[in-house]
């Protein structure tokens, strides 16, 4: 007896507790166990006061329908193929009738469908059924929205089904009509709100009048719902001609049917062709571009345009201008008047200009100064040297003896040129001088590559347009370890997430064709080597990276250093057999560390190429250049060897470090300097003719 005086205490309790909350608002809570037992608390509480608010996120859908079943008092079955979540949010308190219809929305939205069965409802996939509501409705009377399928019969007391069947059916497609008793009544089937428009036309149409005639109009412009609440605003107006007037309007079919009088039809009919205009504002016009990009150029406009619409308001009820990329057809949209789209083709044809292209000629290579200092080459004064336009400066040293100081003149001689310059107006004459090291840093660079001492890493040809970056990558991608998920019951269950990092040469480069011909170049070069063995769980790696920007004319050739590293080398020297014998083996074995300093070096050369004609030329240079050296360059080099030659006599050069076949090609010591001359000949001779038979 004493226990169920305390359970009685505390229901008491906990029943009051949920009345005293302002509108027994429940809130789906992840914390509570008894979830489902509160959701049926909650719902009597709501009945009981009629004032029902909904909060719930992710809930079940088996536990909504519980909680409605329980609201409602209605017996709902579940189909087991029912399944999925639902979220219902209502701050504001809504009555039982209220909230059957928003359980019909969620229902719709996750395509299940309800069906009253008399003693219950059944919940099933949409797919098996619409929701039918059991109820008939019967007279003209307007029914409340809901998303049920609704039956309604109305009584026509004027004229016969078959008179408003066609136009019923032509002005509410939606709806199903069926005549019935001798064409006395209709029974229509449909959603509430096609209900309602249907039982509007019907009662235009049974009136005593039966003078009064059905036609449709099909608009090219206008919309229809527009049209139709626009003409039956006007038909209220008893002093007009279009008193009477009925306009139904179908988005679907783009015609507006109306039903009235012969002089009601035809005024509307006037009225239309005034309504059915295009409207100024929002004219389309749509413009392919030849050679900018879509993308780019739609948000330059669309910039224009914010900025013309703050300096000059549109007047009130305009629409602004806009524009839209097409990027299929690479084309631009705009909605804009034609005064203005006037005015924006004038800036798209000096946007629509073909961009120059930037070939960029570079050489990514390690020099190694320990080598270099061994052979004599002293690498600070000749990285010094080629700078400007004295390209060699300072003291130069070649083995144990320095080149004399005519040389010197000689090669700056060889790599000037001078163009001379007549002004067709007065006559008189202007030289320019031009002075290029191409010739010289690649000569440097073979030299270098006789001695082991430079390490190329990369002889990138990157073809660039003006004002976009252009990418290069030589190298591996390795695997790092990111975090590491241990079981705790589990310790030898390890599971490893990984993330993968680039190293190797990574050259990013992004050209900007500027006036004077001149080239700005903003340049990321990155060197990445991997230190540690490829199934090291924790890589270790070392940078090397410049971040810079330059400006350099077309042509000329610019070099970026002195990112230097060291490295540490251990030698061992052993005397085959006796240094494997115990105790006296070391003896016969010796080691030794070295350290060697590398530096980084990158020489790039752009070049201005206006257009596509000009970019196939260069591409055919370099095809056809067997040492990837232009024939200007070949030339330099060959006469810079023959006059370096005959000028360093006695000066302490071998002639293996002067002969052009071993330091510029590779070929055999034996070779001839005249197949040097003889191939720079028929090169030339070969790119004239491709020239020609090009032409033509």
């Amino acid at each position: 007896m004493f226990r169920k005086t305390k359970l009685l205490s505390f229901i008491f309790i906990l029943l009051f507790i949920i009345s005293s909350s302002p509108g027994c608002t429940y809130a789906q809570t992840q914390e509570n166990p008894d979830e489902e037992q509160n959701l049926v608390t909650a719902a009597r509480q709501m009945r009981q006061s009629n004032n029902v608010q909904l909060n719930f996120s992710n809930l079940e859908i088996s536990k909504f329908l519980r909680f409605m079943s329980e609201l409602l008092n209605e017996n709902i079955v579940v189909d087991p193929a029912v399944g999925g979540k639902v979220s219902v949010v209502s701050p504001k308190s809504i009555s039982l009738r209220e909230a059957r219809e928003v359980m019909l929305s969620v229902l719709e939205m996750n395509n299940l469908s309800i069906q009253n069965m008399g003693g219950y409802s059944k919940v099933l996939p949409a797919s098996s059924g619409p929701t039918l509501n059991n109820t008939v409705i019967k007279g003209d009377r307007s029914i409340a929205p809901g998303e049920s399928l609704t039956v309604q019969v109305v009584p026509l007391r004027h004229v016969k089904a078959g008179y408003i069947m066609e136009p019923l059916r032509s002005a509410v497609p939606d709806i199903n009509i069926t005549p019935l008793e001798n064409g006395n009544a209709v029974l229509l089937t449909g959603k509430a709100s096609a209900l309602n428009r249907s039982v509007s036309v019907i009662r235009a149409l049974d009136a005593q009048d039966s003078v009064r005639s059905i036609k449709a109009f099909t608009l090219t412009h206008a919309n229809p719902k527009i049209v139709e609440s626009q003409l039956n605003v006007m038909s209220k107006d008893t002093s007009s001609k279009l008193s009477g007037i009925l306009a139904v309007g179908d988005e679907r079919t783009r015609r507006v049917v109306l039903i009235g009088s012969n002089q009601a039809l035809l005024e509307s009919e006037r009225i239309l062709k005034i309504l059915d205009v295009p409207s100024r504002a929002e004219n389309f016009h749509v413009y392919r571009l030849k050679n900018a990009d879509a993308k780019v150029v739609a948000e330059q406009m669309n910039s224009i345009l914010a900025t013309a619409a703050k300096l000059s308001p549109d007047p009130k009820g305009a629409i602004p201008s806009s524009v839209v990329p097409d990027l299929p057809t690479n084309s631009l949209v705009f909605t804009a008047s034609h005064e203005q789209f006037g005015s924006l083709k004038e800036i798209l044809v000096q946007l629509d200009i073909q961009p120059k292209q930037v070939l960029l000629r570079g050489l990514i290579a390690e020099v190694n100064l320990n080598k270099l200092n061994s052979a004599g080459i002293d690498w600070a004064a000749w990285g010094g040297g080629i700078t400007g336009d004295a390209v060699i400066a300072g003291n130069v040293q070649m083995g144990s003896a320095t080149v004399p100081g005519e040389i010197i003149d000689l090669y700056d001689k060889l790599i000037t040129t001078e163009e001379i310059y007549t002004n067709p107006v007065t006559g008189n004459t202007y030289t320019t001088t031009n002075t290029e090291g191409k010739a010289l840093i690649y000569t440097y660079v073979k030299m270098l590559n006789k001695y082991d001492a430079i390490n190329v890493l990369s002889m990138p040809r990157l073809m660039c347009t003006d004002n976009l970056p252009s990418h290069l990558q030589v190298g591996q991608v390795i695997p790092q370890i990111k975090g590491t998920l241990t079981d705790t019951t589990n310790p030898r269950s390890v599971q490893n997430t990984y993330e993968y990092k680039d190293v190797g040469l990574i050259l990013s480069v992004t050209p900007h064709v500027r006036s004077g011909n001149l080239v700005a170049l903003e340049i990321e070069q990155r060197v990445e080597d991997l230190l540690t063995t490829m199934g090291s769980p924790t890589p270790v790696t070392s940078k090397r990276e410049v971040k810079t920007n330059v400006l350099v004319a077309n042509g000329d050739t610019i070099i970026i250093g002195g990112l230097i590293r060291e490295a540490e080398k251990v030698l061992k020297h052993r005397v085959p057999f006796f240094s494997y014998i115990p105790l006296i083996g070391n003896l016969f074995k010796s080691s030794e560390k070295q350290r060697e300093k590398v530096d980084l070096m990158i020489l790039l050369t752009p070049y201005i190429l206006e257009d596509p004609k000009a970019a196939s030329r260069m591409t055919h240079s370099i095809i056809s250049d067997g040492q990837q050296l232009s024939p200007a360059e070949i030339g330099t080099l060959m006469k810079n060897q023959e006059d370096y030659e005959k000028s360093i006599k006695n000066e302490g050069v071998t002639k293996d470090m002067l002969d052009p076949n071993k330091t510029l090609s590779g070929d055999s010591q034996e070779e001839k300097k005249d197949d040097w001359k003889s191939r720079y000949n028929e090169l030339v001779k070969d790119m004239e003719a491709k020239e020609k038979d090009k032409e033509k």
